[in-house]
């Protein structure tokens, strides 16, 4: 059975900035006990950094997400990005998308 579905999502004004966020948030996802996944991906040009999971989001873990992403401004993303970071993160590399490549 699947669990709740969430996502947090930050737009950038550079890759830099976003590249930073990515990074904590990437290590808060890799150190915490939850079932999510950070990205820093381009939408027409725009750096975003979007975390998704499933399960319960806690408040505390939105908090340090959300603090790690504080110099990006929180946004909705469009409904089809939504569904391909979610197949994504079981189905592999999406065409046509510019994805941070992910740590090993």
């Amino acid at each position: 059975m699947e669990g709740e579905k969430w996502l947090l999502a930050f737009r950038y004004d550079d890759m830099k900035t976003a590249g930073e966020a990515y990074e904590l948030c990437r290590d808060l996802v890799f150190g915490l006990d939850i079932d999510a996944s950070a990205y820093r991906i381009q939408l027409n040009t725009v750096p975003h950094v979007v975390i998704i999971g499933e399960g319960p989001l806690l408040p505390p873990m939105r908090d340090m997400f959300e603090r790690a992403c504080a110099q990006g401004k929180a946004v909705e993303l469009p409904q089809a990005i939504v569904t391909a970071l979610f197949e994504r993160r079981t189905a592999g590399k999406i065409p046509g998308a510019f994805w941070e490549r992910r740590s090993q």
